[in-house]
């Protein structure tokens, strides 16, 4: 006997059903099945202490992509400079940075180990015009999405560019959603959990109303998850990247 063959109703729900499936295990999945090695991915802080007796926290942003070692560091307020000759070798790393003071060219040499949360090791520098040694031993920043938040989202036939400043307090995300060509939206309903943020926006383009939900697992200075938006009874889900901006 020859089974009938389903209906096309039944058909396409089963199709979103899988889809929906696959979707929540890759948005769920994207932390746990980073390598290990991509551990070192994030940000780090540290402190210092000057030659003249200040004391300094700087901050360091790495990302390896399984060959390259590469970042940036921040002395002080709007001084990030792009990490170089970056390498990491199983749990050994090093790097350079390099910058100029009053006509001088200025290179900070960076080695270390990296185990679980830290990386400790050595700073070479050159800094005050004779080549010093320091202890140095960064801790890893916890990954909150407190902060700037950059992505782009394309619109009819324009690419916009979107920025999220947002805050975190407990669990609770706030903050404000924008881009050049409009003001900002309050995020509603935001929430932080174990590496998932999830917040919605409501607005306008023109007369037409819409919402849009957005769903994201936070690793290092990425979110990488879905929008939905919804307007005039359509449903529309798109792919949502964001990038740490500071």
């Amino acid at each position: 006997m020859i089974a009938s063959p389903l209906p096309r109703a039944s058909i396409r729900c089963c199709l979103l059903l899988i889809l929906a499936f696959l979707d929540a295990r890759l948005l769920g999945e994207d932390a746990a099945a980073l390598p290990e090695e991509s551990r070192i991915n994030g940000r780090w802080r540290w402190s210092f202490t000057m030659p003249d007796g200040a004391e300094s926290h700087p901050t360091l942003k790495l990302r390896y992509d399984g060959k390259t070692l590469t970042g940036s560091s921040r002395f002080r307020h709007a001084s990030e400079t792009p990490i170089a000759s970056g390498r990491f070798d199983g749990r050994q790393l090093s790097f350079q940075v390099l910058r100029q003071a009053n006509d001088r060219r200025v290179v900070t040499r960076y080695s270390g180990v990296f185990q679980d949360d830290k990386i400790v090791g050595k700073i070479e520098s050159n800094w005050d015009g004779e080549t010093r040694t320091y202890d140095w031993e960064a801790k890893r920043l916890p990954d909150t999405p407190e902060g700037t938040w950059t992505w782009e989202r394309t619109l009819g036939e324009k690419d916009l560019d979107v920025t999220m400043k947002a805050k975190l307090e407990g669990d609770k995300v706030t903050g404000k959603v924008s881009n050049r060509k409009r003001g900002g939206l309050d995020i509603l309903h935001g929430r932080f959990k174990d590496g998932r943020i999830t917040f919605e926006l409501e607005g306008k383009i023109g007369a037409v109303e819409f919402t849009s939900k957005f769903e994201g697992q936070l690793v290092g200075d990425n979110i990488r998850g879905k929008e939905t938006i919804k307007s005039q009874g359509v449903v529309t889900v798109e792919s949502w990247e964001a990038s740490r901006a500071e």
